[in-house]
């Protein structure tokens, strides 16, 4: 799926998942204003030679905005470039993973997910009740700069690799997550970022009686 500034898209149980495509698997690319206010509902994307997911933009503004993915199964795809990730947010605005599962095969050094390194801004973008499983060389999640709030609710990480690799001048607090990281991680959970400044963080969570 490719687009270039489309507004209220559905998407419905799509995927590739037998066939590699030429390009990327998921792909909203805003050259001209911004991709707004789309749904992708069960996805299921692993056979793709670039990113299963990438969401991107020329120039802020231009940006995807308004996003919801739903169910997706994102996989490591059918290439041989060690630097591509799973899911690539770099353009990305009101954006939010609901449920899904981002898987890195054991000795791929790419992150499940990249935020920022492209020309836009990435921004109130969210991950809830997500799955990410990495047992790479590397680490799970890294962030390249232009990120002005990302969120982690209630989600959990598989692997033995790191889990960060963010840059040194990400903004205070850029980073948000609903529970304890420790008790987010699963085996593995002794390991330590390579990369993270405990300033980028900020850690909540409740408890509901």
């Amino acid at each position: 799926m490719c687009s270039s500034d489309l507004h209220g898209v559905a998407a419905n149980h799509n995927g590739t998942p037998g066939n590699a495509a030429a390009g990327g698997g998921i792909m909203f690319s805003s050259n001209t204003r911004e991709s707004a206010d789309c749904r992708v509902f069960d996805a299921y994307s692993n056979k793709n030679l670039g990113s299963q997911v990438r969401l991107t933009g020329s120039k802020f503004p231009k940006r995807v905005a308004g996003l919801t993915v739903w169910g997706g199964q994102f996989e490591r795809g059918a290439h041989a470039d060690p630097l591509v990730p799973v899911i690539a947010v770099e353009a990305a605005d009101r954006t939010t993973f609901f449920g899904c599962n981002v898987i890195q095969p054991k000795g791929k050094p790419a992150p499940c997910v990249v935020f920022g390194g492209g020309q836009g801004m990435v921004r109130d973008t969210s991950f809830v009740s997500c799955y990410f499983q990495y047992t790479g060389k590397k680490s799970t999640l890294a962030a390249k700069g232009q990120i002005e709030s990302v969120a982690f609710v209630d989600c959990r990480f598989g692997g033995k690799a790191d889990l960060f690799d963010f840059d040194a001048d990400l903004p205070k607090g850029s980073i948000y997550f609903s529970r304890p990281i420790d008790l987010a991680r699963g085996k593995g959970r002794d390991r330590k970022s390579t990369r993270l400044n405990s300033s980028h963080l900020v850690i909540s969570y409740a408890v509901f009686c």
